[in-house]
Formats: C-alpha cells, sequence, structure tokens
C-alpha cells in the first residue's frame, strides 16, 4: 500500500514539474508608426491593440508611436492601429514562433489640417461651366501595401482609402481626402451628362494628392 502512495505521489509531482517548466511559443512584435504629415506631431498618440483570437493585447503609442509587445501568443492575430484625425487601420498577421517581427505603417490623416483638399470644375467642350450637379467619382491609385510593410501580413483595411463620390454643386466640387507628404496618387471622373443634345463623357485623369495641401482638378467633357 505504501508503495502504491508513493507512486501516486511520483506521478502527482512529475506532472506538476512537467506543466512549470512548459512554455507556449511565443514571439516580440512591434508596431512602428509612421508620419506621412507635418503638423501636430508632438502630441500624436494612437491606439494599438492585437487580437490573437484567444486574448487582446493594447497599447497607447505615444510620439515618435512605436509600440512593443512581448511574448505575443505565436499563430494568426487581428491588429487594429487607431488614432483621431487619421484613418484606422486594421490587418490580420501571422505571429512566427520565437521571433521578433516588426510592422511599419503609414499613418493617414482623414481629415483637418494634414489632409489634402481636392476641388475643381466640371465644364462643356467649349470650357464652360457645367449648370447641372453630377457624381464626381474619386479612387485612390495607388496600392495600399504602399503604407505598410514587415511581417506575414495579409487583409489589410485602411478605413477611407477607398473609392469617393461627392455631387458638384451647379459644375463645382470639393472633397477632403487622405493624402501623405510624398503624395497620394487618385483617379477623378465624373457621370456623363447631355449637352446641346449629344451625351457627353469624361475620360478618367488622375492626380497626386499632398498632406496639407489643395489641389485643383478641373474636367473638362468631350464629345
Amino acid at each position: 500500500m505504501k508503495k502504491i502512495l508513493l507512486l501516486i505521489i511520483s506521478a502527482v509531482c512529475a506532472f506538476s514539474c512537467a506543466n512549470e517548466n512548459s512554455t507556449e511559443p511565443v514571439c516580440n512584435y512591434s508596431v512602428i508608426l509612421q508620419q506621412g504629415f507635418t503638423s501636430g506631431t508632438e502630441s500624436l498618440s494612437a491606439n494599438v491593440s492585437i487580437n490573437t483570437g484567444t486574448e487582446v493585447f493594447t497599447q497607447t503609442a505615444e510620439f515618435p508611436l512605436t509600440a512593443v509587445f512581448e511574448a505575443l501568443p505565436c499563430g494568426r492575430a487581428v491588429v487594429d492601429v487607431s488614432s483621431p484625425g487619421f484613418c484606422t487601420v486594421r490587418y490580420k498577421i501571422v505571429l512566427t514562433e520565437n521571433s521578433s517581427v516588426s510592422t511599419k505603417i503609414q499613418l493617414l490623416p482623414d481629415g483637418g489640417e494634414n489632409a489634402a483638399i481636392l476641388k475643381g470644375k466640371l465644364q462643356t467642350p467649349d470650357l464652360l461651366s457645367v449648370s447641372e450637379n453630377i457624381k464626381v467619382i474619386i479612387s485612390p491609385v495607388d496600392s495600399i501595401e504602399k503604407f505598410i510593410e514587415g511581417g506575414e501580413i495579409y487583409d489589410v483595411y485602411i478605413e477611407n482609402f477607398s473609392r469617393k463620390e461627392v455631387f458638384s454643386n451647379l459644375g463645382e466640387y470639393e472633397i477632403t481626402l487622405p493624402a501623405t507628404t510624398s503624395g497620394i496618387k487618385y483617379a477623378v471622373n465624373a457621370d456623363g451628362f447631355f449637352y446641346e443634345n449629344t451625351a457627353l463623357e469624361l475620360k478618367t485623369d488622375t492626380i497626386t494628392l499632398f498632406s496639407g495641401k489643395t489641389s485643383v482638378k478641373n474636367l473638362v467633357y468631350s464629345k
């Protein structure tokens, strides 16, 4: 009986010690937020959240905006980066066992003095102002991957970095768009209309917008 009791105690101790010494695979992960704008950087902060599926890790990154996460569980995770006045970024990443990975993200101003303003006129073939309210379509040409790099990233989403529509006011339009100091390229077009019993259409044009700048793009219809 004593031998059986000793065996049971030994087994329990062995199991307990094994649990104490066992470790789950982990990795270190850094999010480096870069500023593609000029104003208000000193007071800037951003919330960085990492959801591993079983646990959520959060940090507030202060200027110069680096969030460091140590000993994260390995595997797939969803990362969210948000800051007032900037486009929220969400992406998925694979965190590899026993590695140190970093991702660089360029924050895109979504309004205020750091965003870009695009405005212009819609004109007939004889350069008269269009008197109708017409839908203007603006779409980013630059790839979303231009603003995020580093690590096994997939399924990237940047809020408001997408196709936008605005109606002109008697042929004049204006819209605020995300931009950076190095510039973001956009395609600009507008719906067609009838002028002097002729259907007019626009050829898609492009323009590069810069952070904190106002750009003018007049769109001229052709017969």
